[in-house]
């Protein structure tokens, strides 16, 4: 039987195409997101490989009851993609608790809650991969973004957490960070974009489906961390260097607030 693989947020963006990818090599696929008529065209679109799930990933409930059904009709997966993730770039004082829970629901809680249906299983059998989509805000703060920076964060701090708690049971985690991805997150968050630091430039745009190739090649490797393009590993390192200087930068390229009259 062909391996199963679980990718989140598999409705659009690079969630849909690393669904497509593994679809097309093979893989059995569940497909996983909060709207049913666009997963109902994926399966259409790509066949049988695909098994849509319609599921909300940050509602920790729904997530065991789907989990039980995945696990007794299709089996464990043997790798979990987490590419579920949403966001508005906001200051902290036009962030509200709604915006907030929203924004830890997917990526954050989403991949908590979905590991923690199915690492059992996987830790019984033996194996596994888990891979969590991520942004450079997790790593390298700019402002206007408060919400979405914390929910990277706490996405990259759940990566290590578990990659401590998995190690020698042959499942094995990476955090996955893409620098701009040409997706419609710009598109319904118009405003975000002015606040991309224009250091950012450097380091170039990648499409869903180059990301989803770099995703299906790390599937095989056992790496911590994942980065791509080739620009971000720079600017990471960089980081790592001369992290005051980097700071230094985004702050000078960022778009800066304009403050209220005094």
């Amino acid at each position: 039987m062909s391996k199963l693989v679980l990718v989140t947020g598999a409705s659009s963006g690079i969630g849909r195409a690393t669904a497509v990818l593994l679809a097309k090599q093979g893989w059995r696929v569940i497909a996983l997101a909060r709207r049913e008529e666009v997963l109902s065209e994926l399966a259409e679109e790509v066949g049988e490989a695909i098994i849509p799930v319609v599921c909300d990933g940050g509602d920790g409930e729904a997530v065991l009851r789907m989990s039980d059904d995945v696990l007794a009709t299709d089996g464990v997966p043997d790798v979990i993609v987490h590419c579920a993730g949403a966001g508005e770039w906001k200051e902290i004082e036009d962030t509200s608790p709604d915006d907030l829970d929203r924004m830890m629901a997917a990526p954050f809680r989403s991949a908590f809650h979905i590991n923690h249906a199915f690492l059992a299983a996987m830790i019984e059998r033996g194996s596994g991969r888990l891979l969590h989509i991520n942004s450079p805000a997790s790593v390298m703060a700019w402002g206007g973004a408060t919400g979405y920076v914390t929910a990277r964060f706490a996405l990259r701090g759940l990566n290590e957490a578990l990659c401590a708690d998995l190690r020698g049971t042959g499942v094995w985690t990476s955090n996955v960070t893409f620098g701009e991805v040409s997706s419609s997150y710009f598109d319904a968050n118009p405003d975000s974009q002015t606040k991309i630091p224009k250091i950012a430039s450097l380091v170039g745009v990648m499409t869903p489906e180059a990301c989803a190739k770099v995703l299906v090649k790390a599937i095989r490797s056992r790496k911590r961390e994942i980065i791509a393009p080739f620009m971000l590993k720079l600017f990471f390192l960089s980081f790592r260097i001369w992290p005051g200087l980097v700071h230094f930068f985004i702050g000078l390229t960022q778009r800066k607030r304009v403050l209220p009259p005094r």
